[in-house]
């Protein structure tokens, strides 16, 4: 299959396996950028990705741009990144999601 889902691991459904309004609330929540590097948003991550155990909550997951997002992998947050992002990262999923029905 060509489709980027699909080689993901999630069953072809791309980035249907969370709500867009969920996926927009949790961009706006962490300013549309890549909590790694700042840079403009591509897609979610999950803290802690789900072949450990990690959920679809979104205080699981960050907005990341692809590159980081591949880079990390299935690995800690600490164990790529420093730890003032894996603090900036642990701050952002502490934050409150903007309410629904709020435009982001």
């Amino acid at each position: 299959m060509s489709h980027r889902g699909a080689r993901a691991g999630n069953g072809g459904r791309g980035m249907h396996w969370i709500r867009d309004t969920t996926r927009g609330r949790i961009y706006a929540r962490d300013g549309h950028r890549c909590v790694y590097c700042s840079a403009p948003r591509e897609c979610l991550d999950h803290v802690i990705p789900r072949s450990r155990g990690g959920t679809n909550a979104p205080r699981n997951l960050v907005t990341a741009c692809f590159a980081c997002n591949v880079k990390r992998g299935a690995a800690s947050v600490r164990a790529v990144f420093c730890a003032d992002v894996a603090r900036a990262v642990r701050n952002a999923t502490r934050r409150v999601l903007p309410p629904r029905g709020v435009p982001f």
